[in-house]
């Protein structure tokens, strides 16, 4: 069955530079996971373009992706839908002139098992860092 992978870049500031609410951004991540059963987020990712005078210029962004495996046309249709509206969404809602939505079409991704545990073996682990707590990942990522 087909297959399609789906990714919205997200503004992490505003056109004035202003840092864009958390919990909007963690809004659109629950969304996506929604709708696909997951979300990944890379939530440091620069946007670049040339202005009017030749300057580099960038914006920091999210990039939010999900797949869909072993879908029907029907629903394929319907991620789509929900993808474009979310963007159309984002764009409004974070007053930018558009926001980038992508789809990739019948990619081949497999989930590999592994062997899940608990805890690493201590050879396999920084002792110097604190543990990460899953429910706080979001908001240490990306500060606001």
């Amino acid at each position: 069955m087909p297959e399609r992978t789906y990714e919205i870049i997200v503004p992490a500031n505003d056109n004035a530079g202003m840092p864009i609410r958390r919990d909007l951004i963690e809004d659109i991540a629950k969304d996506m996971a929604m709708q696909f059963g997951g979300v990944t987020m890379m939530p440091v990712s620069a946007g670049c373009w040339i202005n009017d005078r030749d300057e580099l210029m960038c914006d920091q962004n999210v990039i939010l992706t999900s797949t869909r495996t072993d879908a029907s046309p029907a629903r394929l249709n319907d991620d789509q839908s929900f993808m474009v509206e979310l963007a159309r969404d984002v764009a409004v809602e974070f007053g930018q002139a558009a926001v980038y939505e992508q789809q990739e079409f019948d990619n081949r991704t497999v989930l590999v098992p592994g062997k899940e545990m608990r805890e690493l073996p201590r050879n396999r682990i920084d002792p110097r860092l604190r543990p990460v707590d899953p429910s706080q990942l979001f908001e240490r990522l990306i500060p606001g």
